[in-house]
Formats: C-alpha cells, sequence, structure tokens
C-alpha cells in the first residue's frame, strides 16, 4: 500500500452550494469578454480526484496553477478517504501511513483477535 495525496479546497467563491471540490487537472482555455481564463476542473467526489504520488508533487501543481484555497491531502489506502490529522502506521506492514481511524480500527481488531 502506498500513500496518495489529493488537492483539495473551497469552492464556494465559484458555486455557492458547494463547500468543497476535488482538483482534477487542467481544462481547456475559455475565451469570455474577450479575455482568455485557464478552466481548473473539479469534482464532487473524492473519486474522480486526480491522486499524486507526493505530497510535494501535489504542492507543485497547487502552485502551478495557482490553486488558492486548495491544499494538499493525504488518502488512506485502507479508507479511500482523505484526512488531515497525524497518520496511524498500519499494523498490517508496520510502514504504511493510514488515517487515524483505521489505525484505531487495526488496533481494536488486534486486541479483540489477542482476547478470544
Amino acid at each position: 500500500m502506498k500513500t496518495k495525496y489529493i488537492i483539495k479546497g473551497s469552492v464556494k467563491h465559484v458555486f455557492p452550494d458547494e463547500d468543497i471540490a476535488y482538483f482534477v487537472g487542467m481544462g481547456e482555455e475559455v475565451i469570455w469578454n474577450n479575455e482568455a481564463f485557464d478552466v481548473r476542473k473539479v469534482s464532487a467526489t473524492i473519486e474522480g480526484a486526480t491522486k499524486y504520488n507526493s505530497y510535494d508533487e501535489a504542492l507543485s501543481v497547487i502552485r502551478e496553477y495557482e490553486l488558492h484555497g486548495f491544499d494538499a491531502y493525504p488518502v488512506c489506502p485502507r479508507c479511500h478517504k482523505d484526512y488531515e490529522d497525524h497518520p496511524a502506521i498500519s499494523r498490517k506492514d508496520n510502514k504504511t501511513e493510514i488515517c487515524p481511524n483505521c489505525g484505531i480500527k487495526e488496533a481494536l481488531i488486534d486486541w479483540r483477535n489477542s482476547h478470544e
């Protein structure tokens, strides 16, 4: 298992009914009022987001495309959700970073199994 990263941020200034969106990539340039704009593609779900191999790679994309209000977050390889808290280390291989909730679940399963 390898931890991937996504780019997530607020799009309320563009879509008032949406709180957050996941960055997918850059779309085609759009001309509006004789001015060119770069279109940023976003997804309402994490499944549609582009996954990056490292935090630095995701951060580089944020800087390159000036994604204000967006930041990079790890995605748990176990539950496939993004998280902000300090990661846990999976008990399965003692090296993979997983979200704190999955870390607690693994610990509780191990505890239960050791007391049967």
